[in-house]
């Protein structure tokens, strides 16, 4: 079985992390945001320009949230990546494999932390959610700047405190690789299926 976090990340990679997550919470521009993100990110994008423009300012510029991105909702994400240790270190999570049906329970919290990392380009080998926001090479404006206020929006209005207080059987979700070859599903079995997210 294949997880998500290698046994040495938080013991190797974490270090640094850990310490540049805190130059980009302090982040007042796009310039300074770029520069702490390229230090402890393996994300391609964080090192590109992209519409004329550096990444950041390319995709900035197009949406109004961008008042609010470095005053509160940065940090906010910052918060959350900042928590994936005390998370994950103790917590095996599978990778779901193409092909293969297998289940992974995450609660809402674990689930925001492992968005927050994905935003900034965190994840171990480079994971990523940037390619869904930034500007494709030769575009005069980034493609999906909607996809990137869903996800600003997120951020801004998850309760990490509403989380992590939530009746324990109702704080969750399970997310399920269901393998379409099986000749014994159909599509009353997911209708009936327990799972949050399929």
């Amino acid at each position: 079985q294949i997880f998500l976090f290698p046994a040495a990340f938080f013991s190797t990679q974490w270090v640094q992390i850990s310490e540049g997550l805190g130059q980009v919470a302090q982040s007042q521009d796009a310039a300074s945001l770029r520069s702490s993100l390229q230090a402890i990110s393996s994300d391609a994008n964080f090192h590109a320009t992209r519409a004329g423009k550096p990444d950041f300012e390319a995709v900035l510029d197009y949406i109004p949230e961008s008042s609010d991105f470095f005053a509160r909702i940065l940090p906010k994400i910052v918060g959350l990546a900042e928590e994936a240790a005390t998370k994950f270190r103790c917590k095996d999570v599978p990778l779901l494999i193409q092909g293969l049906p297998s289940v992974v329970f995450l609660t809402y919290s674990e689930v925001a932390t492992l968005l927050a990392l994905a935003f900034l380009g965190l994840l171990p080998n480079g994971a990523s959610i940037s390619p869904l926001y930034f500007p494709k090479d030769g575009c005069a404006f980034p493609p999906n700047t909607e996809k990137l206020r869903c996800f600003l929006n997120y951020f801004d209005q998850f309760d990490i405190s509403e989380a992590d207080s939530a009746d324990p059987g109702d704080q969750g979700m399970r997310i399920t690789r269901i393998v379409r070859s099986d000749p014994g599903f159909t599509l009353e079995d997911l209708e009936r299926s327990p799972c949050f997210l399929c």
